[in-house]
């Protein structure tokens, strides 16, 4: 098999010789499309965004993100972006004065003649609030002398704070205070924005001692005779808010606040045992703000007073005969219809002769007694016996 057939014909105008001409030829032939083709380049692909969409004026920031292909440059805000074809670009914006919708607007140049693209996003910006303070607090009410306080705060579109002069930072926590004696407190501390706006919080708390309470009755033991009252009266400590008092009565539990209180009377010939709670409370915490005190008092049916009892006597002395008396349980005595003392002495007129007697009778509040003396008199003389029929 011979390829003499494929030999170049020697005079034939594609020789050996003109082999590389025909190469340069074929080589700039397929380069010269693709430097049309780099010149063109193709569409600009150009896309835009801002995060986060809304701020407040003053401090707050954006980031604008944009990312254009086939493009030469992109420019935003008067700077200008390279990096052809493809550019990528996170660029901060703001913060701003004013507020109003901000127009965000990137412009490219694409690589071939004459081609450019724009986009325009839009940020909102809105005027910055005054400083909002959220306060924190452990307790409105302590125990006096006891109880700790923490306070603390963060404070929302604030540059600083300010406390008795002192700069603080925009969150504060963990501040301990205490313990307080017993009084109201107040301290008050602001919170400044970056435009000057200044907001005010006061911190308010109050410190209080256990409520005391001592209660009493009187008398403990009272009649049932439908007159006699008995009394409960209470004194608290000077931190307490409010008393109130429940009580036993005969016709149930009443309840109240004022002191002193009159219970009773009493059912006559009634027998029980009565009480009454006093409970008195401030603002402290559960069991810390309560504190309770109970008296109790005894009714039992009268004891009939006793009758009076009475011992006469007569004597003589120098020829005058003398009537003396004394008495127990007696409010007042009597003899001839006259009132006198519970005990006493009186001259009698001349004994007339014969046997005479004499009587003394006292009153009181368990009825009356008396008493009866006799004596003798003969002549002008008189003889005394000391003989007494007492009556009950």
């Amino acid at each position: 098999m011979s390829f003499s057939k494929y030999a170049p014909d020697p005079d034939s105008r594609f020789s050996v010789k003109s082999f590389p001409r025909f190469a340069a030829l074929l080589v700039s032939f397929l380069i010269l499309p693709f430097h049309a083709a780099q010149a063109d380049g193709g569409p600009i692909y150009l896309s835009a965004s801002v995060s986060p969409t809304s701020i407040v004026t003053t401090y707050e920031t954006a980031t604008l993100e944009f990312t254009a292909d086939n493009v030469e440059d992109c420019a935003f805000d008067g700077t200008v972006y390279g990096g052809a074809p493809t550019i990528s670009e996170s660029i901060a914006v703001g913060p701003y004065n004013t507020a109003g919708t901000k127009s965000l607007q990137i412009s490219c140049d694409g690589i071939g003649e004459g081609q450019s693209a724009t986009q325009t996003v839009y940020l909102t910006v809105t005027e910055a609030p005054d400083p909002i303070i959220t306060p924190q607090q452990s307790a409105t009410v302590l125990e006096a002398d006891v109880d700790k306080l923490t306070l603390g705060y963060t404070a929302e579109y604030a540059d600083y704070c300010t406390y008795n002069g002192d700069t603080l930072e925009t969150s504060l926590s963990g501040v301990i205070l205490g313990p307080f004696s017993s009084d109201t407190y107040s301290e008050t501390f602001s919170c400044t924005a970056y435009d000057g706006d200044t907001t005010f919080h006061t911190f308010h708390w109050r410190a209080l001692h256990r409520p005391t309470v001592t209660a009493s009755v009187s008398p403990k033991t009272v009649y049932s005779n439908g007159s006699d009252t008995v009394t409960v009266s209470w004194e608290a400590h000077p931190d307490t808010d409010s008393c109130s008092y429940d009580a036993d009565t005969p016709d149930g539990t009443i309840s109240g606040t004022s002191s002193p209180i009159s219970l009773g009377p009493y059912t006559s010939g009634e027998e029980d045992t009565y009480s009454a709670t006093v409970t008195c409370e401030n603002d402290l915490p559960g069991e810390k703000g309560e504190e309770s005190a109970t008296v109790s008092w005894d009714v039992v049916a009268p004891v009939p007073p006793p009758k009076p009892t009475v011992d006469a006597a007569l004597s003589q002395s120098e020829g005058t005969v003398y009537l003396s008396w004394t008495s127990d349980n007696a409010d007042a005595c009597y003899f001839d219809e006259a009132e006198y003392g519970t005990s006493g002495e009186i001259a009698l007129e001349p004994l007339a002769e014969g046997s005479n007697s004499f009587t003394v009778r006292c009153t009181g509040a368990g009825g009356s007694g008396s008493d009866t003396v006799s004596g003798y008199g003969v002549g002008v003389s008189a003889s005394v016996s000391t003989d007494s029929d007492h009556e009950s």
